[in-house]
């Protein structure tokens, strides 16, 4: 794939760390140096286009965001918890939920990325739920239903499970349903899915998906199908085109493309954040700590700038420093993070961490 002339960004704050430099540590605001709103807008003092949500990054988002000039807009002071809940509800089926999250607008999808396409349903969906004082519910899969009807396929997700529940909380999600993609699942008729998860499970007032949602056993239900079942049960439905970023609509299959070949940066104008991974850590005892991808799809072997922090809840500090990454074999990958202080490598050996990645250094360290 040619360089995508649309994208250019800048990354935010120092430079990253290489071997001759002093190892750099940044803050949750000195992650976000330069950035600003891009619902507003406006440009920075600096004049950088990379931006960022300060309203998200109160929500706890640690993410960094770039430009989109045709953004969509979440609805003026909308926050989560708005239902008295201690953060984000999840559960794996409706009936777990508290009853305070019935009666909302609903959002569906595999939402593997939380790419900006994802964020246009979640932030049109946010602009309904605040009209009306109702909460906003997502409903997603675990696994990813490609990896079900595929067992066999390379590792291909933009983001674990964690990830994206991550990313849901951040946006203001009031609860998040992860259905297990089981047999039953799959046999499910689209009417037996909305009468059960849909209707008596979420009494939903309203849904939200894409204009080209399909779902129910052979993927028979359709945006149509959900129209005609709103008829019956008494809730709208609101379809969304692709979101195009002039031009390139933000899909999951181009972000996977992207980061495959090591265009993190492109990738990154398609997600709307750096593109991140997390898991559990080693240190193998030489300075550095490995990273497993698992399931997570692994970029082009090579050289990479990154930033690495503790994956608990609370804001995290992130570190500049550089990643390896290693293939072994089809499906396994490792990332070494190199050029780390001992002190940070000691703090984060045998932790769940995640890495953001925010440039590509070819093959050479």
């Amino acid at each position: 794939m040619p360089p995508m002339p649309w994208m250019r960004t800048v990354v935010p704050g120092p430079d990253q760390t290489g071997p001759e430099d002093e190892p750099v540590t940044y803050s949750n605001e000195e992650m976000f140096a330069g950035f600003t709103d891009w619902r507003q807008g406006e440009p920075n003092a600096a004049g950088n286009e990379a931006v960022m949500d300060p309203s998200l990054l109160a929500l706890g988002w640690t993410d960094s965001f770039v430009p989109m000039a045709d953004a969509y807009r979440f609805p003026p002071g909308w926050r989560s918890n708005r239902f008295g809940a201690a953060g984000m509800a999840q559960a794996d089926h409706p009936s777990k939920l508290d009853p305070r999250f019935r009666g909302g607008v609903v959002v569906i999808g595999k939402f593997d990325g939380v790419h900006r396409g994802h964020q246009a349903l979640i932030a049109e969906a946010a602009q309904q739920a605040q009209d009306l004082n109702i909460p906003l519910v997502v409903v997603t899969f675990e696994p990813h239903p490609t990896r079900v009807f595929k067992p066999d396929a390379p590792p291909f997700r933009i983001d674990n499970a964690a990830g994206r529940a991550r990313r849901m909380a951040a946006l203001g999600v009031d609860a998040l349903v992860t259905l297990p993609f089981d047999i039953r699942l799959i046999n499910q008729s689209a009417e037996e899915f909305v009468r059960d998860i849909l209707v008596d499970g979420l009494a939903c007032r309203r849904i939200v998906v894409g204009a080209d949602f399909r779902f129910g056993a052979k993927r028979a239900g359709s945006l149509e199908t959900l129209r005609e079942a709103g008829g019956e049960h008494g809730f709208k439905v609101t379809g969304l085109p692709p979101i195009a970023i002039r031009g390139t609509t933000a899909g999951s299959s181009l972000v996977r493309q992207l980061i495959s070949e090591g265009k993190v940066r492109d990738a990154a104008a398609l997600l709307g954040r750096w593109w991140e991974v997390e898991g559990f850590c080693v240190a193998p005892g030489d300075g550095t700590l490995v990273l497993a991808l698992g399931d997570v799809i692994a970029p082009a072997e090579g050289f990479y700038a990154v930033r690495v922090a503790s994956a608990e809840p609370d804001a995290p500090q992130w570190h500049g420093c550089r990643g390896k990454l290693s293939q072994l074999g089809v499906k396994r990958a490792n990332l070494t993070l190199v050029y780390l202080r001992p002190e940070i490598v000691s703090a984060l050996t045998n932790t769940a961490i995640r890495v953001a990645f925010t440039d590509s250094h070819g093959p050479r360290a």
